[in-house]
């Protein structure tokens, strides 16, 4: 017979799973908000999970999204972003290089404490790598889609798409590489196709998969697999 967790052990194990998640935001202040972000939302905390999120979103500025160097010039030509995160470390603590130079990446196995329910089963062992970007867009829009705010659901759906359609544009048109993070490249359309799939456009959510299983070389997604159920 299963033992079902009393109410107040369910909420022992909230509270002792929320302060472990706090420890990160002090040293992170993208991912670390990010996840605590992802275990409100998979809580039922919607509306504190759109306030971390949108927190997160104002902390995503020139100055924290690191930028890939480009090395096949020669010699290797640095952006702004890169000229100032290598000035930063000549300056600062290494208290503040780590807060300004932000992981954008989460790692998350099944077991983690912050896992969206949407995505249990693409989080594998020993770990997933989700990109904080796309993943940030991605919680804004099922707060939304949980809150049953419709109209701010598909703003946030749009929002994705922009980006979507800048990346891609970045990589296939000017094969530029320096500014786009190969994650995003990848986990964008799939949370497209995801969002799609919930707010019952398949044929939309179809393309997305489909784009996402051409670059999926690794099988870091279920995009086949979720692309398999709608036909």
């Amino acid at each position: 017979m299963e033992c079902i967790p009393s109410n107040k052990q369910q909420y022992f194990h909230y509270k002792r799973s929320l302060s472990h998640l706090l420890i990160g935001i002090n040293s992170d202040a993208i991912s670390g908000w990010l996840l605590l972000a992802t275990f409100l939302y998979s809580h039922t905390k919607y509306q504190k999970a759109f306030i971390f999120t949108d927190h997160v979103m104002s902390k995503l500025t020139d100055k924290t999204i690191p930028a890939l160097v480009d090395t096949s010039h020669d010699p290797v030509v640095f952006t702004q972003i890169q000229e100032y995160q290598m000035e930063l470390m000549k300056q600062e603590k290494i208290t503040s290089i780590v807060k300004n130079l932000t992981i954008l990446d989460i790692c998350i196995d099944s077991n983690a404490l912050a896992v969206l329910p949407e995505l249990k089963q693409d989080a594998k062992d020993p770990f997933t790598v989700f990109p904080c970007i796309p993943m940030a867009y991605f919680i804004r829009f099922l707060c939304y889609y949980r809150l049953n705010d419709f109209k701010s659901c598909i703003g946030t759906f749009t929002e994705l798409l922009q980006k979507n359609i800048i990346t891609q544009f970045q990589c296939t048109v000017y094969r530029d590489l320096s500014s786009v993070n190969v994650l995003d490249l990848l986990y964008t359309p799939y949370f497209l196709g995801i969002s799609s799939q919930m707010i019952g456009d398949n044929d939309f959510a179809k393309q997305c998969y489909e784009l996402t299983a051409t670059m999926d070389i690794y099988n870091l997604t279920r995009s086949r697999s979720r692309l398999s159920e709608l036909i």
